[in-house]
């Protein structure tokens, strides 16, 4: 019985305790793709510019390689949500610049070629 009213109080207090704020989504770039977005040299560069760095995803990182082409593309739906605000924001160092952004999810929207 004590256990029980113990449950009880600790569970109200939990749940009262709880809010929920209402806060800006982060926006998510609409793309208006006007032509074909080459993978070399636009992208390869973009992603060697801005993620490419040795602690972040470049030749010398042991996990998501995204200066290898194999591997950015198999990780692409990831890359995709990360560079437009959902879940952890990519890269860490600053937000691309719009233009880059766009540029990126137009190849995406391609279908991530090797072109």
């Amino acid at each position: 019985m004590k256990k029980t009213i113990l449950f009880v109080s600790l569970s109200g207090l939990f749940i009262t305790s709880c809010t929920f704020e209402k806060g800006e989504l982060p926006k998510i770039a609409t793309t208006t793709c006007d032509s074909t977005v080459h993978y070399n040299p636009t992208i390869s560069n973009l992603i060697l510019t801005n993620c490419g760095a040795p602690s972040c995803h470049g030749a010398h990182t042991t996990t998501h390689q995204l200066t290898v082409y194999s591997i950015l593309q198999g990780d692409i739906s990831n890359v995709s949500d990360r560079i437009n605000g959902r879940g952890a924001i990519m890269p860490q160092t600053s937000a691309l610049s719009a233009s880059d952004l766009s540029k990126l999810n137009c190849w995406i929207s391609q279908g991530a070629p090797n072109n």
